[in-house]
């Protein structure tokens, strides 16, 4: 049971692996995300007082933070469910050559008491 548990871990964690991966790749792709995200918390830290639109409009415009926003909201649930996705064909794979080792160990013991 220890094992299983093991192995269903193994598994989450390689499908979060495999999906963060992707979204790492993508976030790389987009030109100076981060260098925006940045920015807008330094001043907004630096200014906590003053209007938004005298402190982080400077920086990334109205347009700019409603696209960030929409890309965000369109990415919101996708990571769960492609993790979720990438784990189930795991543990399709895991039960398709389960059956195969239960075959092989039912073999296994039909010879072992054939011998007996």
């Amino acid at each position: 049971m220890t094992l299983l548990i093991q192995i269903v871990h193994r598994i989450g964690k390689r499908a979060e692996r495999r999906v963060e991966a992707a979204y790492l790749n993508d976030l790389k792709r987009v030109a100076g995300k981060t260098r925006i995200l940045y920015r807008i918390a330094d001043a907004a830290l630096e200014h906590p007082d003053e209007p938004v639109r005298e402190v982080v409009f400077p920086i990334a415009n109205e347009q700019t933070l409603r696209d960030l926003v929409a890309e965000y909201k369109a990415q919101g649930g996708a990571y769960r469910q492609q993790v979720q996705e990438i784990q189930a064909m795991a543990f399709a794979e895991i039960d398709h050559e389960s059956v195969d080792l239960h075959e092989a160990i039912n073999v296994g013991h039909l010879s072992q008491g054939g011998q007996k």
